[in-house]
């Protein structure tokens, strides 16, 4: 595992650009944050939370969630755009991830989180949205950790947007009751990708 306080070379770094922007991303505001990501990272591994200037990917915002980390990978939004009230039909704002999540899958999903801040790497995966038995939105979600406030990994910074087929509007008056990530890849941010999970 590589600290992430240590430089890459120039070659590493246009390495780096040109593996992550070649993966194929379905929606705009993955790109946009995607190339925004390596431009604030420069030559680290990571940028630090406070290097994001909102001003700058504005049409994101929106899309936008914050999420703190912890070592066991439980995750709060600490921010979550108007994109995802849209989404889930409520806020959840300073709600944890985990609840969202169905129980038989919630040690997988803290596991993804470790991954995220401890390698540290990213995440694209696609995002069912559920209310009940149905699925109401289907979206891409692109995850990057970066340095928080407090200096160590535990901020991951999503995208998350309905995908464009998707054109429908939330029917149930509870709002989101699950989210379930399905063809989940990791990202190679620098310090490389966890091994492959045994079937």
């Amino acid at each position: 595992m590589m600290r992430v306080e240590a430089q890459l070379t120039d070659q590493q770094v246009e390495s780096r650009r040109a593996s992550l922007t070649a993966r194929p991303l379905v929606l705009r505001s993955s790109g946009l944050f995607l190339q925004y990501w390596l431009d604030i990272s420069g030559r680290f591994i990571l940028p630090k939370r406070d290097d994001v200037d909102p001003a700058r990917i504005v049409p994101v915002l929106p899309h936008i969630t914050i999420h703190q980390v912890d070592s066991d990978g439980q995750s709060i939004f600490k921010l979550a755009g108007t994109g995802h009230f849209e989404m889930a039909g409520k806020e959840i704002t300073n709600s944890r991830y985990l609840d969202y999540v169905a129980p038989e899958r919630r040690s997988e999903a803290r596991e993804r989180f470790r991954n995220l801040i401890s390698r540290p790497c990213g995440l694209v995966c696609r995002l069912l949205y559920l209310s009940g038995a149905n699925v109401e939105h289907q979206a891409e979600s692109l995850g990057l950790p970066m340095i928080g406030r407090s200096g160590v990994v535990d901020t991951v910074f999503f995208v998350t947007e309905k995908l464009p087929e998707d054109r429908r509007r939330l029917s149930s008056k509870d709002g989101l009751t699950a989210v379930e990530a399905v063809d989940v890849a990791y990202l190679d941010l620098g310090a490389g990708i966890p091994a492959p999970t045994a079937p």
